[in-house]
Parts: structure tokens; sequence; C-alpha cells
């Protein structure tokens, strides 16, 4: 008993290995937990990476039996101070926590030290997470016809993009992913198996992350319309087989995801309403389908979100105004 009492203050159990170190087990739950867990061979290439150039050189070598908050504390932040990218430092902490997580699993250890361990965030990110919580998240039902109608007068690849987006809640790699073999305009369906990724690596196509993003959705008159108005563009005519991507450059070479950008910005200054990401465009979508009655279900399995939970945070957050209050007679 006492031994066992010992075994749960120190975070190990009497099976863990007291000489396992964090290489060894990283190495175990890529190989035994996450390969065969749906991810993309991308995300577990990523994973590779972070634990190669960020994790194993600092904290390999230490014991999993030996960690504790204040140790995992410390190493965030050298991690601050290593790093500027707060994408990467978020993505070090995901992989950690997902394999202490396994390493309880299995035995290892009785608890995970970073459950209480938050990722340090440099001031200045701070004070611009603050300021975009008061900017515009979402446009009103008003706003985004107003858009619909100045984007579709425009005619544009990119405006087409955006007014699919906003019809259906499309994320911008996938909007820019999508090709005219995955949509059947007749039965109004579209498949989303591909996405366009961009960076300062430029332009490449991957596959949806899990499996609730690789999905075939239904689409809405509104999106069969704008996407037939796509096809005019590209100079198919009817009876024609499209091929290729649905969004293209000139040269009918797949679009970089970042360079509708500017076509946001032109548009949105014409239509006179506050400015949005692409992003943005799916989050209108999410608030103003809630707002029709639908229900989160069948929300979040159109746009893809992993579970009802990122739906129902997202309304939320972008319109709180909108929440009822609940009276109870007790």
């Amino acid at each position: 008993m006492l031994k066992a009492k010992e075994a749960f203050e120190a975070g190990t159990t009497p099976r863990a290995d007291r000489t396992l170190t964090i290489a060894q087990l990283l190495t175990d739950w890529l190989d035994n937990d996450r390969t065969n867990d749906g991810l993309s061979k991308r995300t577990i290439q990523l994973q590779s990476a972070l634990i190669r150039l960020h994790i194993a050189p600092r904290i390999g070598k230490w014991t999993v039996v030996a960690l504790s908050a204040g140790e995992l504390s410390k190493y965030y932040r050298a991690l601050l101070k290593e790093t500027e990218l707060e994408r990467t430092r978020y993505q070090v902490h995901t992989v950690l926590k997902n394999a202490l997580a396994y390493a309880v699993k299995q035995g290892y250890i009785n608890l995970n030290p970073l459950r209480e361990v938050r990722v340090p965030q440099r001031l200045e990110r701070r004070q611009q997470l603050a300021l975009e919580q008061e900017r515009v998240k979402a446009w009103t039902p008003d706003e985004a016809k107003r858009f619909v109608e100045v984007a579709l007068a425009e005619g544009h690849t990119h405006s087409y993009a955006c007014v699919l987006a906003l019809r259906t809640g499309l994320r911008s790699g996938e909007v820019y992913g999508l090709r005219w073999e995955e949509v059947d305009l007749a039965q109004g369906t579209a498949s989303i198996t591909h996405i366009v990724a961009g960076g300062a690596g430029g332009r490449r196509v991957t596959q949806p992350k899990t499996r609730t993003s690789r999905r075939t959705i239904l689409l809405s008159e509104g999106a069969v319309q704008v996407l037939r108005l796509a096809q005019q563009f590209q100079g198919w005519v009817e009876g024609d087989e499209a091929t290729g991507y649905v969004f293209t450059t000139r040269a009918g070479e797949m679009q970089h995801p970042d360079n509708s950008r500017r076509t946001l910005e032109r548009l949105c200054k014409r239509a006179q309403i506050p400015f949005l990401s692409f992003h943005g465009l799916r989050h209108t979508f999410v608030s103003i389908a809630a707002e029709s009655g639908l229900s989160v279900q069948h929300i979040s399995s159109h746009v893809g979100h992993a579970n009802t939970l990122v739906t129902q945070k997202v309304y939320i957050h972008l319109r709180p105004e909108l929440q009822e209050r609940i009276n109870i007679e007790i």
C-alpha cells in the first residue's frame, strides 16, 4: 500500500520503466498510437519534424517518470526564446500532451504533468489577440447579402471563390483545392478530398487532416449557381466535361489561397461593410446557419468540425448577444 502511494505521488506506476526517456516515449507513441489513427501523412511528418528539431535536442534524454509541471514550464520558457513562431510552440505542446496521454494509457505514468502547464505567449502576441477579439468576426445576414451582390457583379475567380465559401462554409484550402471531378452540379454535391495549403514555400496539395474534414456536402441552390458562373468564367460551355481545379489562375493552374485577400478588401470596401478574412466567411456561414434554426449537429457535419462543441464555441463567440436567458423555478 505504501509503495502504491509513493508511486502515485511520484506520478509513476509499479509497471513503469524508470529509464524510459522522452525520446523513447515519442518513438513508441508515433509507431504505435498515431500512425493508424487516420492522420494524414503530412501531419505525421510534421510531428516527426517537431520532435527532431524542438523536443529531442532539449528534453529527449529526460526520463518520463521524472517529468514535472515545473520542469516542463522551464522548457516552454526556453522554447519561447528559441522560436518566434507561436504556432510552432503550440504544435510542440500538442505533440507532448498527446504523447504523455499515451504514456498514461500505457501505464508508464499515472498523471499527465502537462495537464496544468500553459504555453507562454509573448506580450505583444497577447495584445494582438485582445485586439483581434474586438474586431468583427462575422457579418450579419444583411451584410453578407450586400457582399454577395458586389462579388457576383464583379464576376472574377476570387470573387466567385469568396461567394462559394460564404454559401458553403468551406475553408480556404478546401475551396481552392476543389476540382470539377469532385463536383456534381446535377446532384448538387461536392466531395472534399483535397486542400491547397499556402505559405512561404508556395502552394502544395494535400489531403484533409481528419475524418470529419474528408466529407461530401450537399450544395444549396446558391452554391450551385456560383459554381456554374465559375464554369462560364473558365470558358466551359454546356455539355463540356469540366476538369481541373474549380478556381484557377489565367494559365489554368491552381490558385494560391492567400491571393484572395486583396479581392476581399476591395469587395468589402465596395459593399461598405467591415473587412473579414477568408476564414470569417466560414464563421459567417456558421452564424447565419445557426440563426436560421439548423441543428448544431447538421452544421458541424457540413463544415467538417471535429465535433459539435467546436461549432457551439464558434457560434456563441460570434454572436453572444443572441444567447437566451434560462429561467428555472427552484
